[in-house]
């Protein structure tokens, strides 16, 4: 009994021992996933077209249009202008390097690839020119009336002395040369100043005139290309829309689950469809549409953009309304006199006084908007 006792407690005791001493084998979880991967129906979305990742890079085509500094002119074999087509040819162009029509393409140079810093580039024309001017007038105006103003004063210094030398006259009996003296020291004065305001109120006006007639004239011509870049615009609109469309469509009909989704996501989301289209219509560029291998292919092959079209327009606007801006001005007052020469200075006073107000109708003939040309400025003369 106590034999059997003891060979069951050390067949137990072996048990123990090889059950703490074994170690316990894992499971090869791996291997049980990779089997269960392969036994679940394909679902990978590799070849999907992420919509996220669609519309953020239309985002970040939209963010460099719009803010970044980068000049698109650097060299003409890199085009900054994505999904655009535009090649080296209607680069050029955009540059300025080649000739173009204007009135035909509304090509202007792009001087950084962003909106904004195009506006901080441009130092807004039309409102610069329009300062100008008004500087100009108001310039202009202050110092004629300064200039009057030395006139009269001067007449008005003058005065006890010619009325001494008239009532000499009279009494030497002399009246026609008394009223000569008067007429020198009073009447010839007022009638010079008034001269010269008319002069600078007229001429002012007249180049008023001018600018507005110019801009006006100027309007036809940029409703003109306005309407050839809206239909264009729009065209190129609607045949994206039927391209994706069709695309969708077409592979829908195929059981191409995949390529329909993708035609969808990438053309109605994607830089390389409707959005990137409708970014270089609007604040890129344009985008050229068929090949362009000399400058003459270019307005047939080439779509300029809502913001081409702006940027040209506030040129001519404010070309247009440039030129003369002001009249000549007097250097000097007139000279001052002694009262003791004066009927003799008077005289010379006047006459200088007229000399340099007949001097001052000749206005300025340069543009203050240095090589700019005028667009049907008339002389004011």
């Amino acid at each position: 009994m106590s034999v059997r006792t003891h060979l069951v407690a050390g067949t137990a005791a072996l048990g123990v021992t090889a059950i703490v001493i074994t170690p316990i084998i894992q499971p090869d979880v791996s291997a049980v996933a990779q089997h269960m991967r392969s036994s679940i129906p394909g679902v990978a979305l590799a070849g999907w077209n992420s919509p996220l990742t669609e519309a953020f890079n239309s985002a970040i085509l939209a963010t460099n249009y719009l803010l970044s500094p980068l000049s698109p002119n650097i060299t003409l074999t890199t085009n900054y202008w994505d999904y655009s087509g535009i090649g080296p040819i209607v680069q050029a162009a955009l540059d300025n390097d080649l000739p173009f029509d204007p009135a035909t393409n509304a090509l202007n140079t792009f001087q950084t690839l962003g909106v904004v810093p195009q506006i901080a580039a441009d130092g807004l024309p039309i409102v610069t020119q329009l300062v100008s001017n008004a500087v100009g007038y108001l310039t202009d105006v202050v110092v004629n009336a300064f200039y009057d103003g030395s006139i009269l004063s001067e007449a008005a210094w003058n005065l006890p002395g010619a009325l001494i030398t008239a009532t000499r006259q009279v009494i030497a009996g002399d009246v026609p040369g008394a009223l000569s003296t008067l007429r020198t020291a009073v009447i010839d004065p007022i009638v010079a100043v008034g001269q010269n305001i008319f002069h600078v109120g007229g001429t002012i006006v007249g180049q008023v005139v001018d600018h507005v007639t110019n801009m006006v004239n100027a309007i036809p011509g940029l409703a003109q290309v306005a309407a050839v870049h809206i239909a264009g615009t729009l065209n190129l609109l609607s045949q994206e829309v039927a391209v994706i469309a069709s695309g969708t469509i077409s592979a829908l009909r195929a059981g191409d689950a995949e390529g329909a989704w993708n035609t969808a996501v990438s053309g109605l989301l994607g830089p390389s469809g409707l959005p990137g289209l409708i970014f270089n219509e609007t604040i890129g560029a344009g985008v050229q549409t068929g090949p362009v291998a000399t400058p003459s292919d270019i307005a047939a092959n080439f779509v300029p953009s809502i913001r081409s079209f702006l940027q040209t327009s506030v040129q001519t606007i404010a070309t247009a309304i440039g030129g003369p801006a002001g009249v000549a001005r007097p250097s000097t007052a007139a000279p001052r006199t002694a009262a003791s020469q004066v009927p003799a200075t008077v005289q010379g006073a006047v006459r200088v006084a007229a000399e340099r107000q007949v001097s001052s109708v000749r206005p300025r003939h340069q543009s203050l908007r240095h090589g700019r040309q005028e667009i049907g400025s008339s002389s004011s003369e």
